[in-house]
């Protein structure tokens, strides 16, 4: 669900799914099958019933948000084996200085893209879940895209350990960014990216844009 090994030129096909380590839960596992079109036992209507928003030019604003800080690749060491884009610096601090000659606050944060690319996210969200608000109609989210993995222990370069290779940034379930238990809460109507491409969309309706 965030490296998807399964999905690597030549990898295996999965026979079985564990869901664990995750967030939100049971709702956040949910969500992580929904994601990938494995969620088997959805209600009537939820593939073919009712109008949908879908959103355009997501790659571009994730783009925008994190431009700032692709000028600073220089200043860290990529941990990937080929070379792409390295967001993070290596250290918070320079460890070769003393502590009390170290300036915490002169130092990169490893998590400024990823809470731009969010913040541009989220706004971006606000001002489709109005437009399907008030067309009545229902928001099929974005790709969701990480530059920085959700983990309860240390990041090495914004990744767990055991992934230093991973490629930055990757495209992460929705359980990283978002709190599923409060969006059924409070009933909070959508659909994953992977919908356009589940088969059990009818054809007519992926054929039907205003």
């Amino acid at each position: 669900f965030v490296q998807h090994m399964h999905e690597r030129a030549g990898a295996p096909l999965p026979i079985s799914v564990h869901l664990s380590w995750g967030f939100g839960d049971l709702f956040g596992k949910r969500e992580r099958l929904r994601e990938l079109g494995w969620w088997l036992v959805e209600e009537a209507g939820y593939f073919d019933a009712g109008d949908f928003v879908r959103i355009t030019g997501v790659a571009k604003l994730y783009d925008a948000a994190v431009a700032p800080y692709a000028v600073l690749a220089d200043r860290c060491v990529p941990a990937d084996p080929e070379p792409s884009a390295c967001w993070h610096p290596t250290n918070l601090v320079d460890p070769h200085l003393a502590v009390g000659q170290r300036d915490p606050r002169a130092a990169l944060d490893p998590a400024a893209p990823q809470l731009a690319a969010q913040a541009a996210l989220r706004r971006m969200l606000r001002n489709a879940f109005a437009l399907a608000e008030e067309t009545g109609r229902v928001l099929v989210l974005p790709e969701l895209r990480c530059y920085c993995e959700r983990f309860w222990w240390l990041l090495a370069d914004c990744r767990v350990a055991g992934a230093e290779h991973m490629p930055l940034p990757f495209r992460c379930p929705f359980d990283f960014l978002f709190e599923p238990y409060w969006w059924d809460e409070l009933r909070v109507q959508r659909r994953h990216a992977s919908f356009w491409h589940d088969p059990r969309v009818p054809a007519e309706l992926l054929a039907s844009t205003v």
